[in-house]
Order: C-alpha cells, then sequence, then structure tokens
C-alpha cells in the first residue's frame, strides 16, 4: 500500500526536516538555475523549496494524496502520479533526487537498483543524484516509535526480515473538530528491500555514476551523490 490520505497528511506535517536539509544540499553541490527532477517527491516539501531558489521542478510520486498535496502546495511545478520505476523521464536534468527511501521501497514490482541506468540516461553530463538508502540494520534501532503532532498520532513499528524491512503503521488523525473532535484510524504495511551501501557504490559505478558517500546516518541510513 502507498501513502494513503492521513499518512500523507501526515508526513506533509510531521515529517519536513529531511527533505529541506537535501534542497540545501542541492542548492550548495549544483546551484541553480537547472531542472530537478525529485522522484518520489511527495507532498512537494522538497519541490517548494527549490523551486523558491530558481530551480525548474518535474516530482513524480507513486501516491495520488502525495501529488495532490504537491500540486497545491507547488504549483510552478510539474508532478505526475505514477512509478519512478515507469514514468519517463525529462532529458538534461541538472539534478535527480530521490530522498526518503525511495530506492528502497518495493511500492512497485519493478523496483530495483536499476533505477540508477535511468537517472544517469536522463542527467547531463556532470549532473547530480542524490539519495538515500536504507541498508541492514535499519530496523534495529527504536523498533515501534511513536510520533505525535496537532490532530494526529504515528505509531509504527520495523522488523527485519532476511533483507526486507517491514513497516507496520497505524496513523490516528482528526477529521472532525466537533465534540473535541473525531479520530480516524488507517493502517498500512510498507516493504522496503535492505542494500548494503558496497552494493549501492557498485551499481552506480556500473550505470556509469561517479560515486561519493556523503553520510552514515547510522542505524543503516546512508546518503550518497552520484555525478554523471
Amino acid at each position: 500500500m502507498t501513502y494513503g490520505e492521513d499518512l500523507s497528511r501526515v508526513h506533509h506535517e510531521g515529517f519536513v526536516d529531511h527533505p529541506r536539509e537535501v534542497a540545501s544540499m542541492v542548492r550548495a553541490m549544483a546551484p541553480p538555475p537547472g531542472l530537478v527532477v525529485d522522484l518520489g517527491c511527495g507532498s512537494g516539501v522538497m519541490a517548494r523549496e527549490l523551486v523558491d531558489a530558481g530551480y525548474d521542478v518535474f516530482g513524480v510520486d507513486i501516491s495520488a494524496p502525495m501529488v495532490e498535496l504537491a500540486v497545491e502546495l507547488v504549483p510552478e511545478a510539474r508532478f505526475v502520479c505514477g512509478s519512478v520505476h515507469e514514468v519517463d523521464l525529462p532529458a538534461d536534468c541538472a539534478v535527480v533526487t530521490a530522498v526518503g527511501e525511495v530506492c528502497n521501497y518495493l511500492f512497485d514490482p519493478a523496483a530495483s537498483l536499476g533505477l540508477f541506468s535511468r537517472v544517469r540516461a536522463a542527467l547531463r553530463p556532470g549532473g547530480l543524484f542524490l539519495f538515500d538508502v536504507a541498508g541492514p540494520g535499519r530496523g534495529s534501532a527504536t523498533p515501534v516509535a511513536v510520533r505525535e503532532g496537532d490532530g494526529w498520532l504515528v505509531i509504527a513499528a520495523k522488523r527485519e526480515r532476511g533483507d526486507l524491512l517491514v513497516r507496520d503503521i497505524t496513523v490516528f488523525r482528526r477529521v472532525d473538530e466537533v465534540a473535541g473532535g473525531h479520530y480516524r484510524r488507517s493502517d498500512e504495511q510498507h516493504v522496503l528491500r535492505l542494500y548494503e551501501p558496497a552494493v549501492v557504490e557498485q551499481a552506480l559505478a556500473d550505470a556509469g555514476f561517479r560515486v561519493d558517500r556523503l553520510a552514515d546516518r547510522g542505524q543503516g541510513w546512508a546518503v550518497f551523490a552520484a555525478w554523471a
């Protein structure tokens, strides 16, 4: 199941630090102008930052509720609802981003690191591919996480199963302000394939990239920059 209406809204309101951080990294590493393709664009938080900085943005996300939020937040950008593994990518991109473990998610049966070759073909010479990847150990820290915001509560239980990470996510979101507010419950299960950093680096090299591992965030999570 992809991000549904409730989880999309919660993510839009409460999980914005990482996309904003990546937008700052893009500005520093590949200054505007230029076209940024935002794979797994979510609700458009990073796109908003990039458009404001002077980039053109094309966003792709498989979640229709996320794309609806993105269109509302960033009307100047162009967004498509579909698989990042199947949507035609524009040519001559300055930057392609895939943040929020986009390369790991198995929402689409076509998901694989073969995405790297598609990204390499879309980038202009010297273009930047900036993304993060979940690896083994991602599910070991904080097996159950609880996060609360204004009118919502999220409970996420994680477990690793071989090279897979399974997240069972329960969202309680206030949808009615009458009499103190009515909360709706929704449940999703997200499955991710975990990749060793060395496997990611080899796949990038095979696709023709020059690779830099920018940061190891711990807990099985790493950020990469790859240059066409």
